[in-house]
């Protein structure tokens, strides 16, 4: 039997509510579905033809080549499989041509929404797996930013004074979750409290940006 499509679906910021139509037509039409857990748990009658995926990405993508050689696989992303997705890696090994792509709604976009932010015009940056410095550097350099943070914020903590007098900075964890938090970022000590593995900032100068003028 011929190699089958991998159909890469974007998964939203985690909720059912941010699932679109047809992630779940990928998922209902796939013979073998793998994600995260989490994801899984988003989508009724699966677990029969589920699969978690593994944490070490390259054990991933040996499953899905081994399962891709005889069935209907869709593999579950969160967000949107454009940012800083395991889509990019997927593409890189398979190629585009055995591969189908359903985009999803990120939280770049979830949260620029939240500050009523153009985000076609955003810097967005990830500081997994990053230089934090480099990371620092292209705040100054674009307005807005949005940044995918890991579990801690200590690294912004130099520059947070400086940035609070020219910019407006919010934390957001758990986007589009019943847990969802929202804050803003005024003083080095806001950077010092543990925050969820499900956080990002959005950075921007009003007085810059037509129509958010206060």
């Amino acid at each position: 039997m011929s190699d089958q499509k991998i159909h890469i679906v974007g998964c939203g910021p985690g909720s059912r509510e941010y699932l679109t139509a047809q992630a779940q037509v990928a998922v209902d039409e796939a013979e073998i579905v793998i994600g995260p857990q989490q994801l899984l748990n988003l989508f009724q009658g699966v677990a029969s033809r589920s699969m978690p995926t593994d944490k070490e990405i390259s054990k991933s993508l040996d499953l899905i080549q081994s399962l891709v050689r005889q069935k209907n696989v869709a593999v579950l992303v969160s967000g949107d499989p454009g940012c800083f997705s395991l889509a990019k890696l997927i593409i890189q090994r398979f190629g585009i041509k055995r591969c189908r792509v359903v985009p999803g709604i990120s939280s770049v976009q979830l949260a620029l929404a939240r500050v009523g932010l153009e985000w076609t015009r955003a810097k967005v940056l990830s500081v997994h797996g990053r230089d934090e410095q480099e990371v620092l550097d292209q705040i100054f350099n674009h307005n807005p930013c949005v940044i995918l943070l890991g579990r801690e914020l200590t690294w912004m903590s130099p520059i947070v004074e400086k940035l609070s007098d020219q910019r407006e900075i919010f934390l957001m964890q758990d986007l589009g979750l019943p847990r969802e938090r929202i804050s803003t970022i005024k003083k080095k000590k806001d950077t010092e409290a543990e925050i969820s593995s499900k956080s990002l900032l959005v950075i921007f100068s009003p007085q810059s940006i037509p129509g958010q003028e206060s």
